[in-house]
């Protein structure tokens, strides 16, 4: 297997928590950012694009 880079944006500064939030089927880290931006006032909030998804690497090999 090899290891892929995915796309990530970080939202809010240097808190004492990380709030990683990973979206759910056929989504991107897009459909977050505004719930993001509230979490962001108390969490650093990691919005993740899963392989195939959104910004981050696609390929043709895919399974589950």
């Amino acid at each position: 297997m090899t290891a892929v880079t995915l796309y990530s944006k970080i939202i809010g500064g240097e808190k004492t928590k990380d709030l990683v939030i990973l979206h759910g089927l056929l989504g991107s880290a897009d459909n977050w950012h505004t719930l993001a931006r509230q979490y962001a006032l108390k969490f650093r909030v990691h919005l993740v694009d899963a392989r195939n998804h959104g910004r981050s690497p696609h390929s043709q090999d895919h399974s589950y």
